[in-house]
């Protein structure tokens, strides 16, 4: 997985656009609308904050 974009990203995880722009502002990864293009080790912090969130919240169940 080399880049990929926003809007690609946040489809394949299932999560709006808006919060994966949100994340990689917190991150302080400048990104301006959902074309973006996002690297790899933001792709990996992404991974990181957002797949951990969707294990947890299945285990619960």
């Amino acid at each position: 997985m080399a880049k990929m974009r926003v809007y690609e990203y946040a489809k394949a995880i299932n999560v709006s656009s808006k919060d994966i722009i949100a994340a990689l502002k917190d991150m302080n990864i400048e990104v301006n609308n959902h074309m973006a293009m996002i690297e790899e080790n933001a792709i990996k912090q992404l991974d990181q904050k957002f797949k951990k969130g969707a294990k947890s919240a299945g285990n619960k169940k």
